[in-house]
């Protein structure tokens, strides 16, 4: 009579990992060093690669958050301000929609 239940138990819990919602974990924030690799202040976007690994990378592209922190060289800049090549460190997250840019802190060069 005990075993009848494993089916059923298991049935369950495919069904709670299957429909968990994808916003449950888009809320994480992330923080990694990279490049920029581009910069596009007319959509007020930035893609930065990060290096993960032997001779691989991560792309973090997207659109700043309204509330962003843009910084360089201490002080606080404008998107148009940084370049590709920059070294930077980005704070990100993952939205149902992709990833948004919270916060840019460029290095000196």
């Amino acid at each position: 009579m005990k075993k009848r239940w494993i089916p059923v138990i298991l049935v369950s819990a495919l069904l709670v990992f299957v429909t968990v919602p994808l916003h449950v974990y888009a809320g994480k924030v992330h923080t990694m060093e990279g490049k920029v690799s581009a910069v596009e202040p007319k959509y007020n976007t930035v893609v930065v690669e990060v290096p993960v690994g032997q001779d691989r990378l991560f792309t973090v592209g997207g659109p700043l958050v309204a509330d962003a922190v843009v910084k360089k060289d201490g002080r606080s800049a404008d998107l148009e301000e940084l370049s590709s090549g920059d070294s930077v460190v980005v704070t990100w997250r993952s939205t149902p929609n992709g990833h948004v840019i919270e916060k840019l802190i460029a290095a000196p060069r």
